[in-house]
């Protein structure tokens, strides 16, 4: 349910980083190609997956994906993939941090949006390898983390 609400509440259309095994049922890959989707292997370097949202990004799209590459079942965040670090210091395209909080079960969500920021403070080299980790979790999730309690301001 998070890509349709997300959707919803996009003031962009979004193409969104889905799990491959979704494109493998019958009938739901054409409704998620139609929507914008496209398939990445989850717990992989999926370099046609990386390459696609990369260009999407440079052609002025806005690309949304999971930074942990699964749904949390308690609301806690987990560690993330590099997959949106490395997107973001590739191409240079700010990254918007998400928060869907709340249960689908008793109705009540709240999703809040950040501000967009870049990944990388001016002057920062790019980063690569154990550094696109670090990074996504220190400013990716750090964000989302923020949002979460209600702050969309820096730490304290």
């Amino acid at each position: 349910m998070d890509p349709p609400l997300l959707g919803a509440v996009s003031p962009r259309q979004l193409a969104f980083m889905t799990k491959a095994d979704l494109f493998s049922k019958p009938g739901v890959a054409g409704i998620l190609r139609t929507v914008g989707a496209f398939p990445v292997r989850r717990h992989s370097a999926d370099r046609p997956a990386l390459r696609h949202a990369m260009g999407l990004l440079q052609r002025g799209r806005a690309v949304c994906l999971f930074p942990e590459g699964t749904r949390s079942r308690d609301g806690r965040l987990g560690p993330p993939e590099p997959g949106a670090a490395l997107i973001a210091a590739r191409t240079g395209a700010p990254i918007v941090p998400v928060a869907i909080c709340g249960t689908y079960r008793r109705g009540r969500l709240v999703i809040r949006l950040g501000a967009p920021e870049p990944l990388l403070a001016p002057g920062e080299t790019r980063a690569g390898g154990a550094d696109l980790q670090r990074l996504a979790q220190e400013r990716i999730m750090d964000r989302i983390a923020r949002l979460q309690h209600g702050s969309s301001g820096p730490p304290g």
